[in-house]
């Protein structure tokens, strides 16, 4: 993932393991079916080491914050990173006690696009 510089986490995944931007990651947009995620961040570098410079924006879809079991990234790493939610969903997040860590929390129109069975990716083997 250290090359990806945009991450689109797709609608209909409701759980993350391990989310960790890479050294050239600028955006990450996470889907409105998100429920939970178990960490953000590196969790072998503590977090003063943690090397997200690029990272500008994550783009959250979910009307209420996810649970988050290891929020990794503190405000000394989130500090010139812009959290967006839902309209009507900052305060949420601004109380939230991982999710507040963003430099600045932004409300935005979210748009949803509906996968159709057609649009699914296939696994072939």
């Amino acid at each position: 993932m250290g090359q990806i510089q945009e991450l689109e986490i797709p609608e209909g995944v409701e759980f993350i393991g391990v989310l960790i931007p890479g050294l050239k990651t600028r955006k990450i947009t996470l889907p409105s079916t998100l429920k939970a995620m178990a960490s953000f961040g590196d969790n072998v570098l503590p977090p003063y080491l943690q090397h997200i410079e690029n990272l500008k924006e994550v783009h959250i879809k979910c009307a209420n914050p996810p649970v988050m079991d290891d929020f990794l990234l503190k405000y000394e790493n989130l500090k010139h990173v812009t959290l967006y939610v839902p309209k009507g969903a900052k305060t949420a997040y601004a109380r939230d006690l991982n999710w507040r860590n963003f430099g600045a929390i932004i409300e935005e129109d979210v748009v949803i696009k509906a996968i159709t069975i057609d649009e699914q990716p296939s696994i072939k083997g």
